[in-house]
């Protein structure tokens, strides 16, 4: 546990009262946390999504009642500008809905359209509009209202309130979290420009300044104002978040005399909150925070790296350290980048999870075309390589059980896990560290998890290399955190079931697809 917190340590940190963290199981509860937050906020609403659903009138009628309840009250919305301005059968889009939303209330709604800097290419001309989001997209899915902060996966649509299986963690009370977001959701908006085909007056009345880029702009001048943007931003809350990086270090170091902690040290960054102790502790007291976020974000193809920094590093070390963590890795759409897929073969872990869709829980199965075809193959060709990987390491490792990788859900090890639930779709992604200890020298226990990433990462080649996206690292002493991430985990593997090697040969793929899907392997 030392070592990964020292590894977060380079990221932004914030301490959160642990009796703040509520971890939502269910599309119902994210549905009605977002329903809860809009009627609560009195001053800001911020929502970061691939898009807004287009029939999601519900929604929008609530997001109209707070703000006509509330005239201080401010609405900011980010939305991927590829996505948010496909229009449905009645030319409604995420776009044209809060463009009405900014006309009705003057001065208390931004819009923000986001545009990848590398979608500025000459290729850009020559593909269909439907396939220009392979350029890139804004990904993040993070919600607002005031202090309190939502991260999630999941998008603002009906499928994702209903039977989209996602994640959802909610940190209420927590203003130097919120205060990141809503800054980093400001600084994308600076480095947001409009699609091609749609009118800049419209984003530009509906956020109420002008776009900081142009359409016209040179990609590599959009990549460096989008690096250098992104780095001031990190570094800023960096140097912000001081004391709460120092106890961080204090709490995964109590014994080292090397680590200081300066409680009273309060102009360092954000206010802080602290853990409320079940025993009533002295007025003058000050308690130890015992859980902290840690957000990391992730825009490849501009150099921005945080989050690909930190999941090399953790991955590293459990290669460099033998049967000292155990390790579940979910994704949406599995399509491990070889960095990631390298360290992970090489984790000297007693239990390695990955979770997955099963082909019918996919969201692209039965798809029609030939991208939305491409995408559906490479998540199976994708764990196909990752399972045979898994199956040689297995084999040559001692530190991994030479049974197959798929076995049974009680033989440790590496084990390929898909989800299947009738009517349900897979879409949760996220990362659960657990630590191990031997008993008896043979037998291993896993404790609850003492690390989790929420957020909106799918492990794969486009959140490294094309979206932007953002992750929060959960790290937590506190019982009842770690029990409420290990319940929630019970809760997504409940519906999962080991998968075989050789139940994966057995999807047939065209060679031609195939040959497809590899060439094109980075857009997916």
């Amino acid at each position: 546990m030392n070592a990964i917190a020292q590894l977060l340590s380079a990221l932004p940190v914030f301490a959160i009262d642990a009796d703040s963290v509520a971890v939502l199981d269910e599309p119902h509860d994210f549905r009605e946390a977002l329903r809860a937050g809009i009627r609560s906020a009195k001053h800001r609403i911020c929502l970061a999504s691939l898009y807004v659903g287009s029939s999601e009138t519900a929604l929008m009628d609530e997001l109209a009642a707070a703000l006509a309840a509330n005239p201080d009250l401010q609405l900011s919305v980010l939305v991927d500008g590829f996505r948010g301005t496909r229009s449905n059968a009645r030319g409604e889009s995420s776009s044209t809905m809060f463009a009405t939303l900014a006309r009705r209330f003057p001065g208390q709604v931004q819009l923000s359209l986001y545009r990848s800097p590398a979608a500025q290419s000459t290729l850009m001309s020559l593909v269909p509009q439907r396939f220009n989001e392979v350029f890139g997209l804004q990904h993040i899915k993070a919600y607002l209202f005031d202090d309190h902060v939502l991260v999630s996966g999941a998008n603002l649509s009906g499928d994702y309130f209903t039977n989209r299986q996602d994640r959802y963690v909610l940190f209420r009370n927590s203003p130097g979290l919120a205060a990141y977001f809503a800054d980093l959701i400001d600084r994308l908006a600076d480095i947001s420009a409009p699609p091609p085909d749609e009118p800049k007056a419209l984003v530009s009345d509906a956020s109420g300044r002008p776009m900081r880029t142009t359409a016209r702009m040179r990609r590599q001048d959009l990549l460096s104002h989008a690096r250098q943007t992104l780095t001031d931003f990190s570094e800023s809350w960096i140097a912000r978040t001081q004391l709460e990086r120092s106890q961080l270090l204090a709490l995964s170091s109590p014994d080292d005399p090397s680590v200081s902690l300066d409680t009273q040290d309060q102009d360092a960054g954000p206010e802080s909150s602290s853990v409320r102790s079940p025993d009533p502790a002295p007025a003058n007291a000050t308690l130890a925070p015992t859980t902290f976020a840690t957000p990391a974000i992730q825009l490849g193809v501009a150099g921005i790296t945080y989050d690909q920094d930190t999941m090399l590093s953790i991955l590293a070390h459990l290669a460099a350290s033998p049967n000292t963590a155990s390790l579940t890795l979910a994704s949406g759409y599995l399509n491990l980048p070889e960095p990631y897929r390298r360290l992970l073969v090489k984790c000297q872990t007693p239990d390695i999870r990955i979770l997955c869709s099963s082909p019918e829980a996919n969201g692209f199965y039965g798809s029609k075309g030939v991208y939305l075809e491409l995408l559906f193959v490479k998540d199976f060709t994708a764990r196909n390589r990752l399972a045979a990987a898994a199956a040689v390491a297995s084999s040559s490792s001692p530190s991994l059980p030479s049974s197959h990788p798929a076995a049974s859900s009680e033989t440790p090890g590496f084990r390929v896990m898909e989800y299947t639930r009738a009517g349900w779709t897979w879409h949760a992604k996220g990362l659960w560290l657990h630590e191990t200890a031997a008993e008896n020298g043979a037998d291993t226990r896993v404790s609850a998890p003492y690390l989790t990433a929420i957020g909106s990462s799918n492990f794969n080649q486009r959140s490294l290399y094309r979206d932007v996206e953002a992750q929060v690292y959960v790290y937590s002493t506190h019982p009842r955190v770690r029990d409420v991430f290990q319940q929630n985990l019970g809760k997504l593997t409940q519906d999962t079931r080991p998968v075989s090697l050789d139940t994966l040969k057995q999807r047939r793929i065209p060679a031609l697809v195939k040959l497809c899907a590899r060439a094109l392997r980075t857009m997916f």
